[in-house]
């Protein structure tokens, strides 16, 4: 049948199939309204327990193919199964069905005498029986979840439950036994251990508060008291009941809870104390006085005594020292010792604890260890660890810090630093004594809020007055700047009329002693002396302003012990205060006029008549030192300008004069360029009229040669002095020819129209030939012709006609200059590129200057008429024009 229809489900487990469809139809038969399921083993009906929760029972028939009854209801135990078992068992099986009971079957029936109600109540009786434990296990588990959410309430709470039956005891659950600090092995705690815990003022309220809600004045019981534990410590609770009363009204029991609100108590006061120093920290007040009401703030709250040391600088330096600023103690007659606590240490040489918490930059809690002290506190520090314990031993090793330590009977110590981002500023120190009371890590962490706080504010109030005194600094700064700026503008407006007169000398300077006197407002006479170009007397130049007509200066300015002239040759500005006297000023201000050019050139002075007392203030000498120098620099350029113009007066007389020789020049050289085009036109007619001239003249003389050479033929039919003359002729006409050849030569050279032919030469058979067509001439005069050649290749490319021709001119000169000896020619390679022909003679020699002119055309050594010598003086400059066009 369909299963969601069925009032229960079942799990019939039997081996024999028959015997399964049997008792499936006497269930269906009974009650049509039961879904079954079936299993042919333990195992399979393991498998269903295990995912088939709906099953409420199982009916097991007889014995299982894999196990007897009792090992699957073992089995099904293993498993954890809480579902009921009915077992269907054969007659005569007693043995067998009590080892079923005991194995945790439910109910049996015989299988003999089975009727189909019986079965069907037995299986909805078991069904009940489990539902009805299942449903007390789930309300236990309800009952255990919600007990346990309870107690995690309560030990979240703080807050402890009591019931009092009015007797000699109570019931305390372990949270309010923890509370009160009592030990107890039962829940029952006598009412007297209870009001042992109480203060004794507090006992005397609760007793009331007790009185007056059981005879129902008061319908709400709920008192504050504060419980004292064998530890020392305090707790604060909230004590909250209700009485339960019969049918007459009369109370016979009192339940409630205490609410432990320590914590809360301190945190409360943490933030009111934290408040308060919030507004002491914001408060406009210098911030020693801040320090100071927030030492006096931390007493009796935090500490018996405190104490506010501060480093003189916002950083840590490197031997800075802390210095004690604020300190505040509950007693008064004891504030002396802490203040002077420090002092004794910086005597020893000992760093205190506030030197080393500043210095690490962590906070130390510290207890004070000795006999007395740790008899009646014996677990006071147990909130702290011993990082820094010693550090009270090796300063109670000093007898001067011990005494202060037993005069104020210091038993704790908080020291927190004072830090402001990366800069320690200093350290709060928390000491408590007298009071009996110890520090706890709570204190710690409100030492440490504070001092965040607290440096945070000291920190604001340095920056604040360092903003201050940069601001009186800043407005300072720009009085004196305001005070430049006019004695700036004055200078300007001086520097201005200076210079528009710096033409006038004179008028300079009476400008510059107005405007000094006008800007200077205790000056009520100005002067300027200055001194003699020729000598260094001092002479009055310029004054301006009252009592000038009465001035006297002589005595002051005299070299001797003159009072103005000492300024001038010590150049350093002087004050000068006199006895009244007329004719000079009771108060002078002097200073000197001096430029780096010209030296010292005077003195300029301002003065007051009537008082002494009217010194000139720095920023008036100031102004004066300012305007010596630029009187001295204005005096420097009117000078400069008076020699500037007296040079250009004489400038332009010179210019004058210039200007007629450049007319002059102009003239003359306007003069030469008609000159040298006419000296042009005549040497072009010269060389054409020479040119044309020799070309006429080549032609009869070629005429001449040649028949004097054709005569000579004919010498045989001539008498001998005929042939003489021919002879002479012939001779007389080769050198005219030559001449001729030579004139042409030059005037080619001159207009440039003389070109070379190179071509490859044998510079050694070319010298040898030259020399042999010469040596004629040289046996004449008896003279030997050598050649000397130092050159590895001889072969040159050159024009070998005019290379002979250069030969020739050199060798001719020799011969016709030398009359005894020899005439030696030289061919020698200096480098190579360059091939050297030297022709050297024993001749008649020459000075330097005729060296300089033996290569001009038409020049001869020997000028006069009756020379010995005779030539033209053309073949020396024409084989120097044809080196030079050689390149060489």
């Amino acid at each position: 049948m369909d299963r969601s229809k069925a009032c229960f489900t079942i799990l019939l487990v039997a081996s024999d199939p028959d015997e399964r469809l049997a008792i499936c139809r006497v269930l269906q038969g009974a009650a049509g309204n039961i879904a079954i399921l079936e299993a042919a083993s333990a195992r399979e009906a393991r498998a269903y327990l295990g995912t088939h929760s709906e099953i409420e029972c199982l009916l097991l028939a007889g014995h299982l193919s894999d196990s007897s009854a009792i090992e699957a209801l073992t089995a099904f135990d293993e498993i954890g199964s809480n579902v009921p078992v009915v077992a269907l068992v054969d007659e005569h099986e007693e043995k067998v069905v009590a080892d079923l009971i005991n194995a945790g079957a439910l109910d049996f029936l015989p299988k003999a005498r089975i009727a189909p109600n019986s079965l069907v109540c037995s299986l909805n009786r078991s069904v009940r029986i489990h539902r009805a434990e299942r449903a007390a296990r789930q309300s236990d588990m309800r009952y255990r979840a919600s007990e346990e959410r309870y107690r995690l309430i309560l030990t979240g709470s703080n807050e402890g439950f009591w019931d009092w039956n009015l007797g000699e005891v109570a019931y305390c659950d372990p949270r309010l036994q923890t509370i009160l600090g009592l030990q107890s092995a039962t829940d029952l705690v006598a009412i007297d251990r209870v009001r042992a815990r109480l203060w004794r003022r507090d006992r005397v309220r609760l007793a009331r508060a007790i009185r007056n809600h059981l005879d129902g004045t008061d319908d709400r019981f709920e008192i504050e008291v504060c419980v004292r534990r064998p530890d020392g410590s305090e707790r604060c609770c909230i004590v909250r009941g209700k009485a339960q009363r019969d049918l007459g009204g009369k109370a016979y029991r009192l339940s409630g809870v205490a609410i432990d609100i320590t914590e809360r108590q301190r945190a409360e006061a943490r933030t009111r104390f934290l408040a308060e120093a919030s507004e002491l920290l914001v408060s406009p007040l210098d911030y020693r006085t801040m320090l100071n009401d927030l030492a006096q703030l931390a007493v009796p709250q935090l500490a018996d005594w405190s104490a506010i040391d501060l480093f003189p600088s916002s950083t840590v330096a490197s031997g800075c020292t802390l210095k004690r600023t604020a300190a505040a103690h509950v007693d008064p007659d004891r504030l002396k010792a802490v203040w002077e606590m420090q002092r004794d240490l910086d005597d020893l040489g000992v760093d205190d604890l506030a030197s080393v918490v500043a210095r690490s930059g962590c906070s130390q809690a510290l207890l004070v260890r000795d006999e007395e002290r740790s008899a009646s506190k014996p677990h006071a520090a147990s909130d702290f660890s011993d990082a820094a314990a010693g550090l009270i031993g090796e300063l109670d090793s000093t007898r001067a810090y011990r005494e202060r330590l037993t005069y104020l009977g210091d038993r704790s110590y908080l020291c927190v630093p004072l830090q402001a981002g990366d800069r320690i500023l200093g350290a709060l120190t928390f000491a408590c004594g007298s009071s009996g009371r110890y520090h706890t890590r709570e204190d710690l962490l409100l030492a440490e809020d504070l001092a965040r706080r607290v440096a945070l504010a000291l920190d604001n109030a340095r920056l604040f007055e360092e903003s201050q005194a940069a601001g009186d600094s800043l407005r300072q700064a720009l009085q004196i700047l305001s005070g430049q700026q006019q004695q700036l503008h004055a200078l300007q407006e001086l520097t201005n009329l200076l210079n528009q007169r710096l033409s006038d000398l004179p008028e300079l300077l009476k400008v510059m002693v107005e405007a000094t006197c006008e800007a200077v407002d205790a000056a009520q006479i100005c002067f300027i002396a200055l001194c003699g170009d020729r000598d260094c007397h001092l002479r009055l130049t310029a004054a301006a302003g009252a009592g000038t007509h009465n001035l006297r200066l002589t005595a002051a300015l005299a070299r001797e012990g003159g009072v103005l002239h000492r300024v001038f040759a010590g150049g350093q500005p002087q004050p000068i205060i006199t006895e009244p006297s007329s004719g000079f000023p009771q108060c002078i201000f002097a200073v000197p006029i001096a430029s780096a050019q010209s030296g010292r050139l005077g003195v300029l002075a301002v003065g007051s008549w009537d008082a002494a007392d009217r010194a000139f203030a720095p920023e008036d000498r100031h102004l004066l030192l300012a305007v010596g120098k630029q009187a001295a620099i204005a005096i420097d350029n009117a000078r400069l300008i008076e020699t500037l113009e007296e040079r250009e007066v004489r400038l332009e007389a010179q210019n004058q004069i210039l200007a007629a020789q450049n007319a002059e020049l102009e003239r003359q050289q306007r003069h030469i360029q008609l000159q040298n085009i006419r000296l042009l036109e005549a040497a072009r007619l010269k060389s054409q009229f020479i040119a044309t001239m020799s070309h006429e003249l080549r032609t009869p003389m070629n005429a001449i040669i040649g028949f004097s050479q054709l005569l000579l033929r004919q010498a045989s039919s001539l008498a001998a002095s005929q042939v003489q003359m021919l002879d002479r002729i012939l001779s007389n006409g080769k050198s005219l020819l030559a001449l001729i050849d030579d004139i042409l030569d030059l005037s080619k050279m001159e207009v440039g129209r003389l070109e070379l032919r190179p071509e490859p030469v044998d510079l050694h058979l070319l010298v040898s030939k030259t020399l042999e067509e010469l040596r004629s001439l040289a046996d004449e005069k008896q003279l030997q012709l050598e050649l000397h050649s130092l050159l590895v290749d001889a072969e040159i490319v050159n024009d070998s006609a005019r290379l002979r021709q250069v030969l020739v001119n050199l060798l001719s000169n020799a011969l016709k200059f030398t009359e005894y000896g020899s005439i030696c020619v030289l061919l020698s390679e200096p480098d190579p590129t360059t091939i050297e022909i030297s022709v050297r003679d024993t001749g008649i020699g020459m000075s330097e200057q005729q060296q300089e002119q033996i290569f001009e055309a038409f020049r001869q050594i020997d000028q006069s008429t009756t020379r010995r010598y005779s030539g033209t003086g053309l073949g020396l400059a024409i084989a120097r024009s044809l080196v030079e066009l050689m390149k060489g």
